[in-house]
């Protein structure tokens, strides 16, 4: 899976389209004034269209393997530990996913490592958070599993811890780079006397790259 992300992420149609796979990622997108709201919504529409349409292919194309208990056509449902630990798990890992992201997608350095970090990132959540939650982190993607699976337990989590948590990593990420470049600013007017970045303007204004999602 982290290998799938990668090679979604670095493809022609990821560089494209910018890869955001994910609605949480999108709404995040918009909010900081990167996509316009008609683009979002469309962006989710065809986001859960695609999740809906992979599993009915898988069922299709294996059969009731797909739909064995053990694997339940790739549904996400809550561990043994129940909802509120699966939403918390959720949110974490979809918490440092995005913060993750934005850090990287915006520095020059670490931009072409965005989509290295977010597959090494879902190898590590499969590999350790995946029974507490299943895994999702995407909002499209269990609900397309369980369209086709006919089973909503724990949706309603899937939807809040990932939307939710992506938003206020994007927060997060504002507040730190304002803080930036607000430091910045002072520093310059302290040391010659007058304001370098006075046409500064706080928000989603500065240029933020969304090629990742």
């Amino acid at each position: 899976m982290g290998l799938v992300t990668a090679g979604i992420v670095y493809s022609p149609w990821g560089m494209r389209s910018g890869a955001h796979i994910n609605p949480a990622v999108t709404l995040s997108f918009w909010r900081l004034g990167k996509i316009s709201g008609p683009d979002a919504a469309f962006y989710a529409l065809f986001q859960f269209l695609g999740a809906i349409i992979a599993p009915v292919l898988l069922y299709w194309a294996i059969g009731e393997p797909f739909a064995h208990e053990k694997v339940k056509f790739a549904t996400t449902q809550p561990g043994p530990q129940g909802a509120l630990v699966a939403f918390a798990a959720e949110f974490g890992i979809s918490f440092l996913l995005m913060l993750t992201l934005l850090v990287a997608i915006n520095s020059e350095r670490f931009e072409k490592l965005a989509g290295a970090a977010a597959a090494v990132l879902i190898a590590i959540y499969i590999a350790l958070e995946s029974p507490l939650s299943g895994m999702s982190l995407n909002p499209a993607r269990s609900f397309g599993s369980a369209v086709t699976a006919r089973q909503w337990s724990g949706m309603w989590l899937y939807f809040a811890a990932p939307i939710a948590s992506m938003l206020l990593a994007t927060e997060v990420y504002l507040r730190l780079r304002d803080a930036r470049w607000v430091a910045s600013r002072d520093e310059q007017r302290t040391e010659r006397s007058r304001c370098l970045l006075c046409d500064y303007k706080p928000g989603p204004s500065y240029p933020v790259r969304q090629s990742m999602a």
